[in-house]
């Protein structure tokens, strides 16, 4: 048999691909934060998140995003494609706001009745002096300040980002970066696309801190405008 000497590797052209394991830990990017779809600031927050980097199963990273500056703005690219790159947090009012108190290592729950427009009223009318002399559009606006900064903390805890014991915490913000696990799981029945987790802790895995850093809002919205340009049909047709 004659030996022709053919490398078969090199009869192939390389795919771009993000080939993101289906559980592994990266790199994120907040680069939007909106109210639910058509609904209002009392609805809750979806914080949109980019995975800028993984690793891979291997351990070793793998780079997402390759971002450059100049006077003409952010140059974004995406050297292994679009692909299931985007993760999702909402916190709304039915959501359960348990988390664990930093400081004292013991469970904590904010029921859901206190995450109502009508207990919002009832404490501020008991915590806002000349609450009685405000006009109906001042209390409305108190009363969204008070939901807003209630689903702010949970999407903060979420994160495990700082807070002290007056309630002060640190408030997520576009641009924020911090490691997360990304889990996905087959779509369900009847459903086209998978179902998509983005966390600080996974059964089975050490949790993650809330070690966090930022880039630029303009950079933020850049490398998310980017991503949403429609040259990867695929990409962007699939939420993840």
């Amino acid at each position: 048999m004659t030996n022709l000497q053919i490398n078969p590797w090199e009869l192939g052209d390389n795919l771009n691909s993000t080939a993101i394991p289906a559980t592994c830990k990266g790199k994120f990017t907040l680069v939007k934060m909106v109210h639910p779809k058509n609904k209002g600031v009392r609805n809750g927050i979806v914080g949109t998140f980019l995975m800028t980097s993984y690793e891979d199963d291997n351990g070793n990273k793998v780079e997402l995003v390759t971002a450059t500056e100049s006077e003409a703005g952010y140059k974004v690219e995406f050297p292994n494609g679009k692909r299931s790159m985007i993760g999702t947090k909402f916190r709304g009012p039915q959501n359960d706001y348990r988390f664990i108190n930093p400081k004292t290592g013991k469970w904590f729950q904010i029921s859901k009745e206190k995450l109502t427009e009508e207990y919002a009223t009832t404490l501020l009318a008991t915590k806002v002096e000349d609450w009685e002399d405000k006009t109906e559009v001042e209390k409305d606006a108190l009363v969204d300040e008070y939901l807003v900064d209630m689903f702010m903390f949970g999407l903060s805890q979420d994160l495990a980002l700082p807070v002290e014991e007056d309630g002060s915490f640190e408030k997520p913000f576009v641009g924020l970066t911090t490691s997360l696990y990304r889990v996905s799981t087959p779509p369900a029945e009847g459903e086209k696309y998978p179902n998509v987790k983005i966390t600080k802790w996974e059964k089975g895995k050490p949790s993650l801190d809330g070690e966090h850093g930022s880039v630029p809002e303009a950079l933020a919205l850049a490398i998310y405008n980017e991503y949403l340009k429609r040259d990867d049909q695929k990409a962007t047709d699939a939420p993840f």
